[in-house]
Order: C-alpha cells, then sequence, then structure tokens
C-alpha cells in the first residue's frame, strides 16, 4: 500500500487506498471526470445546494437593495454599477473559499465512499480558511508578472509591429496558462490533506505532472458549453430591453441584469468547485494506483 501523510484517527485521507483507487480509474480522462461531476452532483444535490444557496445569498441580498435609483445620470448608473459589481465580487469572496473548502471535502468523501456531513465540511472548510487565502494571494503574486509582460508586449505594439506583439504576448499568455494548469488542484490538497500553501501547490504540480493537457482538456470541455449557453441567455435577456427607454427604465435594466448574473453565478460556481474536487480525486487515484502497480 503506498504511504501516505499522516492524518488524524478522525479525518480519513481520502484516495489513500490504491486498491480501490486502481478500480476507481485506471488512466485519468476528460469524460470520465465530467461523468463523475453530474453523477456527485445530483448524489450530493441538497448539500451541495444549500452551499451554493449561501454564498449567492449576500449578493443577490446587496444587488437587490443597492442605491442604483440615486444615480443622477448614466454615467453615475455605470459607475453604480460598476461599485456593485466590485461590492459583489468582496463580500463573496470569503464565503465563497468557505463554500469551496467545503464542496471539495463532500464530493471527495462521497466519491471515496466516506461518511460525509455539510455541517463538519464547513466547519473544516472555516479552519483552514487562511490558508485559502494564503494560497489565492500567492496564486495572485505569480499571475501578476505573466500579465505584465503581456501587457507590456501589448504597450509595444508601435515600436515592435503587431505581429512581434502579439506573437509574443500569445506565447506568454500560453506559458502562464501551462504553469497554472499545475495548480489547479491546489485549494483541495489544502482543504482534504492539510497542506500548507506552499506544499498544496507542490502537491497539485506532483498529481497533474504529465496530466497538464488532460486537465486542459476537462476544463475546456466544461467550461465551454456552459460558457455558449451563459453568453446565449444573457444575450436574448438584453436584446429582448427596449432600444429606447427612459432613465427609470435603464436602472431597473441593470438591477435585472445584475440578479440574473448573481443568481447564475453560485450554482456555476458550485459545480466549477465539484470539477475540481472530481479532478484532485481521479488524479491521485491513478497516481496512488501507478505508485502501487510499480
Amino acid at each position: 500500500m503506498t504511504a501516505t501523510a499522516a492524518t488524524p484517527a478522525t479525518t480519513p485521507d481520502p484516495g489513500s487506498h490504491p486498491t480501490s483507487a486502481a478500480s476507481r480509474v485506471a488512466r485519468f480522462k476528460a469524460g470520465a471526470s465530467l461523468a463523475a461531476v453530474f453523477r456527485s452532483y445530483a448524489k450530493r444535490f441538497i448539500p451541495l445546494t444549500a452551499l451554493a444557496a449561501f454564498a449567492a445569498v449576500p449578493g443577490l441580498c446587496l444587488t437587490a437593495t443597492y442605491p442604483l435609483e440615486a444615480a443622477k445620470d448614466i454615467d453615475d448608473l455605470r459607475n453604480r454599477a460598476i461599485m456593485l459589481s466590485l461590492w459583489n465580487l468582496a463580500i463573496g469572496w470569503l464565503p465563497g473559499l468557505v463554500v469551496l473548502g467545503a464542496a471539495s471535502g463532500l464530493v471527495v468523501r462521497h466519491l471515496r465512499g466516506e461518511p460525509c456531513f455539510i455541517a463538519l465540511e464547513v466547519s473544516r472548510a472555516t479552519k483552514k480558511l487562511w490558508q485559502l487565502v494564503a494560497l489565492q494571494a500567492l496564486w495572485l503574486g505569480m499571475l501578476a508578472p505573466f500579465v505584465a509582460v503581456m501587457a507590456g508586449a501589448v504597450l509595444m505594439w508601435p515600436i515592435v509591429g503587431p505581429i512581434l506583439s502579439l506573437t509574443f504576448a500569445f506565447l506568454v499568455g500560453s506559458l502562464c496558462v501551462y504553469f497554472f494548469l499545475g495548480l489547479q488542484v491546489s485549494a483541495q490538497a489544502v482543504v482534504i490533506e492539510d497542506l500548507s500553501p506552499i506544499g498544496a501547490m507542490r502537491r497539485s504540480q506532483t498529481l497533474t505532472k504529465d496530466r497538464r493537457f488532460a486537465v486542459y482538456g476537462t476544463l475546456l470541455t466544461f467550461f465551454l458549453p456552459i460558457f455558449l449557453a451563459f453568453c446565449s441567455v444573457l444575450f436574448w435577456f438584453l436584446s429582448a430591453l427596449p432600444i429606447e427607454f427612459q432613465f427609470s427604465e435603464a436602472v431597473d435594466a441593470v438591477r435585472r441584469t445584475s440578479l440574473l448574473i448573481a443568481a447564475c453565478h453560485a450554482p456555476l460556481n458550485m459545480m466549477v468547485c465539484v470539477l475540481h474536487a472530481v479532478i484532485y480525486h481521479d488524479l491521485r487515484c491513478e497516481k496512488e494506483a501507478l505508485a502501487a502497480a510499480g
């Protein structure tokens, strides 16, 4: 049996049994993982929906009560809409991290066939909140140089020409995507294995080694249809608005659009949490099964 990091007796470490892991997946595949996402959501529908509602309620309440009507003109309304979006991000940040941790615990323990309870997973995620905050801070710190270099490449357009400028920006962007594909299951490693942020990133790099393109295919297959469907719904919603309307109607349109986005964000974000938990579980099963066989 493959050796794993020691964990408390009251918190079994998921994915640590190679025999079960070998029967779970022989090789990480996008199709199998996507099917597991929907099965996991269906099996744990009530607790996962409750977590999504917990994350959505603050934003919906703020959007419903934000004083958009106090705007003096269209420019003021636009600025207030931007501030509303920023406030939604701010108040949803920490609850979103708790939901990420709790959903990851629920899904991974469900896949392992272990008992899982929403209150216990929320408690575990809350205790690891500072680690998840530090992990996100590290992510932003590592992302900043890539963004700065890409922005610099675009700004060099008048000097080096569009072809060189865009080619360099594309290459740097591709390197950024490849690098961050290796960190996709860092949060799950923090929650499930109780690792430090640095240790979780190293663990994620190990799990995704030689599997980054498979992870990329899984994410692309999952996100592309959802993105196209969301854009279609939003386009239909906006096209139904009158071409010419009064200022009061503009305020109402902004609020309804903001409410639609806030309402759609919570379940989509929950699906993303479930997706990453399944990817983490399947990658870990594959790695530990191969280690046991070798």
